[in-house]
This record gives C-alpha cells, sequence and structure tokens, in this order.
C-alpha cells in the first residue's frame, strides 16, 4: 500500500501541511487527479479555490512565480486609475435596457448562442470529403482488414509469431513494444 493510499498519512499532508494534491502527487510521482480521487474516498474536505489562492499566496515558492510586474500593478493604486479612466464614457450596451425596453430589443428573450440548437448538418455526411474523396482512402480495404483482424486465427498466429520472435522487431531489433 503506498502512502498516499493511507488515510493518515493523506491527512498529514493535506490538512495539516496544506500541500495541495500537485505537490502530493509529485512526492509519489502520481497525477494530481489520483490523489483527489483518495481524498474524496476518505471523505478529506477538498479546500475551495479561494482557500486553496490563499494557502498558495502564503507559499514564498509560488510567490516568486508570479510576476513581479503583475503583481505590481495590481497592488498600485495608479493602475486602477488608469483602467478607470479607459473605461470612462463608455456606455454599456444594456444601458437603459429594462422592462417593456428589453422586451421589444429581445422579443424572443437573450440567448447565450447556439445553445440547445440542433446543428444543420448533424447525422449528415459531408460528400465531399467521405469515401474516395477523402484523404485516408485506401481504396476500400478497410471493411477486408477489419474481417481479418477478428478472426480467432488470426490473433492465435499473431501471438505465435511474436513468440518465434521473442518480441523483437526482425528489422531494427526494438524489443520494447510499440514498434
Amino acid at each position: 500500500m503506498k502512502l498516499y493510499q493511507d488515510r493518515e498519512w493523506l491527512y498529514q499532508k493535506y490538512i495539516v501541511e496544506e500541500l495541495n494534491p500537485f505537490q502530493i502527487g509529485k512526492i509519489y510521482n502520481v497525477n494530481h487527479k489520483t490523489v483527489r480521487i483518495w481524498l474524496t474516498k476518505y471523505n478529506i474536505q477538498i479546500r475551495s479555490i479561494s482557500e486553496a489562492t490563499k494557502i498558495a499566496m502564503d507559499n514564498p515558492g509560488v510567490k516568486k512565480k508570479i510576476s513581479i510586474a503583475s503583481r505590481r500593478n495590481w497592488i498600485n493604486s495608479k493602475y486602477r486609475e488608469k483602467r478607470h479612466k479607459a473605461m470612462k464614457g463608455r456606455i454599456p450596451w444594456n444601458k437603459d435596457l429594462k422592462g417593456e425596453k428589453y422586451k421589444l430589443h429581445y422579443p424572443d428573450g437573450f440567448s447565450i448562442g447556439n445553445f440547445g440548437k440542433i446543428p444543420w448538418n448533424k447525422g449528415k455526411r459531408f460528400p465531399q470529403v467521405t469515401g474516395a474523396n477523402n484523404h485516408n482512402w485506401k481504396g476500400g480495404i478497410t471493411p477486408l482488414i477489419s474481417k481479418l483482424r477478428s478472426y480467432k486465427k488470426y490473433s492465435g498466429w499473431r501471438k505465435k509469431v511474436y513468440e518465434r520472435d521473442n518480441f523483437t522487431c526482425q528489422d531494427c531489433g526494438d524489443d520494447t513494444g510499440g514498434n
């Protein structure tokens, strides 16, 4: 059993030492999602984004990664004033669109893009790039190859060839696989 699968160890690292799933994952060279799965499995409360950000900002290593210029811009009040001046005088797109004016301007209601609408080409084939017109067309041999590879004799023959050659490529001598 690996330590990240131990509840006490995981609780110690995540809650007490305030490490994030990425840092815990680096200890055992596993994905941060794996760490989150184990946290969920043991009912350890996962931090919200704001809590994680506060902890990260207390870490001097993270502060170094944030560029000095961007930090200075947010802290510097002149930046805020400059931004305010740039926006001054602009009229928002929805100014005075309230109540009846809104209904006149948007009689069908305001929708976000094409969400929920079925595309015009859903379920239709595009003949310009179908079959022999496709750049990957190999003369219609795919169904034949699929039939051949689905036979039990083929899989047995293939396994015997691998065993005969000791799972080694006959061209380059590679035995790591995938070649």
